[in-house]
């Protein structure tokens, strides 16, 4: 093994102030046995307090070039612990057992001085001091420590007490009547409440008049500092509503009374039907709704007709006994949408056989008389937009009458794939209308599906820029049966 040579030096000077008492003690343990280079020699020197919570510590090493020294510095522990612990090979044990240390990279000399400060110590407390030197070693970290020095802090004066900083603090400047923050204790307790400390800003809930000393972000501007409850806006800073309260007693509501004199109310209360000659007239009621009148007995007209019975369902003895057949002129085909089965005088001239007796939009071969769909089945037209000029692109698909059923386009599908599905009429054939509003044509690539879900079913398409308005395509039953 090559032989280094390190020679680490450390001057302690003895600084005593006049407030410290300082406790020291010999080196009495060597830690040289664990130094395994020959010749490497590290030599503890005294070391002193520069008050009660400080220490000072001024060091000298010599090396050179070869040495393969990578840092050094200085360490310090509290009591207790043992010897034994201390970490030599291991870096993180390193790190994480020493309360504060120092580091000074290592270069190219001959003699480097170096001083460490020691702050934020606690009083009347034992620490150790070592200096260290971390090196490299066969690639392997090695920690080399001089031996150890015992110190110890002192207890302030009789004159003097701990300050903010764990520092020694003239009595005398305490209690004296006047705010003394020379020593600029964020809290002031130092000051025996001659520092009042507070929110000055006279617009705050909590606005402090006496206050010597400014601190705004103690200030709130709520009640109670509770601005969820009580808004600045809304309350002052007694808790007092400060604007308008609504019907519901509020602070800044937005209730108020409707026509019928509710809070917070929809005019229910007061709308009904206003017509006399109704069966529900409501005589309170200061909003008129007829649409809600009716004029036979428990709105049951099939039952009890209006001109043959009165609103409390008694017969009324003009067409002859009720206890008769009554005279009910009304649709008697029982195929018929509004089939009457309570008349007993026929009068078909008005019956009718589509749902609400639109034909138009409810034709009887596809809607039963409550408008649901019959003779047909559902089938699925899927389109895919792919791309987005084929915005101008459009299908259709007419019966054998030439009225569109359902039709697409890209402009539905915004330029991605999508589904149609409508229910068409069965055991028949329709035409596939495919056509472009531009003169470019049904574009390469473009595909309608007919049939079933999930590009199922039948394929349509056509050569690019081809339309098909003029022999347009077939689509039949049988052809999404098979």
């Amino acid at each position: 093994m090559p032989s280094y040579l390190i020679y680490i030096q450390l001057h302690m000077r003895n600084l005593l102030l006049f407030s410290v008492f300082i406790f020291l003690f010999s080196c009495e343990t060597s830690l040289e046995k664990n130094n395994p280079i020959d010749g490497l020699e590290i030599i503890c020197y005294s070391g002193s307090a520069e008050s009660s919570n400080s220490i000072s510590i001024n060091g000298q090493i010599t090396t050179n070039q070869y040495t393969g020294v990578i840092n050094y510095g200085h360490c310090i522990k509290s009591f207790p612990f043992e010897e034994d612990d201390f970490p030599q090979n291991n870096e993180n044990s390193f790190e994480n057992f020493w309360d504060q240390k120092s580091e000074y990279d290592s270069g190219v000399y001959t003699e480097q001085n170096f001083t460490t400060n020691f702050n934020n110590l606690e009083q009347e407390t034992s620490y150790v001091i070592v200096s260290y030197a971390k090196i490299l070693i066969v690639d392997e970290l090695s920690y080399i420590y001089s031996e150890i020095e015992t110190i110890a802090t002192s207890t302030c004066n009789n004159n003097e007490i701990i300050g903010c900083d764990n520092e020694c603090v003239l009595a005398s400047l305490l209690g004296n009547g006047q705010c003394d923050d020379e020593l600029n204790c964020s809290i002031y307790q130092w000051d025996e409440g001659d520092c009042q400390v507070g929110c000055t800003d006279l617009d705050a809930c909590n606005f402090n008049p006496s206050a010597t000393i400014s601190n705004n972000n103690m200030c709130y501007y709520c009640y109670e500092d509770n601005c969820n409850d009580y808004p600045e806006n809304l309350y002052n800073c007694d808790g007092n509503c400060i604007v308008d309260l609504d019907c519901n007693n509020d602070c800044g509501g937005d209730a108020e009374y409707d026509q019928c004199g509710v809070c917070d109310g929809n005019n229910s209360s007061c709308t009904g039907c206003m017509d006399s000659n109704a069966c529900n007239f409501d005589s309170n009621a200061t909003i008129p709704n007829n649409s809600t009148c009716f004029y036979c007995y428990e709105d049951n007209c099939n039952d009890y007709p209006e001109d043959l019975y009165d609103c409390n369902g008694e017969c009324i003895e003009i067409n002859g006994d009720c206890d008769e057949d009554p005279i009910i002129m009304g649709c008697m085909d029982s195929n018929a949408c509004n089939f009457n089965p309570n008349a007993t005088i026929p009068n078909n001239d008005i019956c009718y056989y589509c749902f609400e007796n639109n034909c138009n939009d409810y034709p009887s071969a596809f809607y039963d008389c409550d408008g649901n769909q019959i003779n047909c089945g559902t089938v699925w037209f899927t389109f895919d937009c792919a791309q987005d000029y084929w915005g101008t692109t459009y299908w259709e698909f007419q019966n054998e009458d030439g009225e569109v059923l359902i039709s697409g386009g890209c402009a539905e599908g915004d330029g991605m794939p999508y589904s149609l599905d409508e229910c068409i009429p069965t055991n028949q054939c329709y035409s596939v209308y495919m056509y472009s509003q531009n003169f470019s044509g049904w574009p390469l690539g473009m595909v309608l599906y007919v049939g079933a879900p999930n590009y199922q079913g039948a394929t349509f398409s056509l050569p690019n820029g081809y339309n098909n308005e003029t022999f347009p395509a077939q689509w039949c039953w049988e052809d999404f049966n098979d």
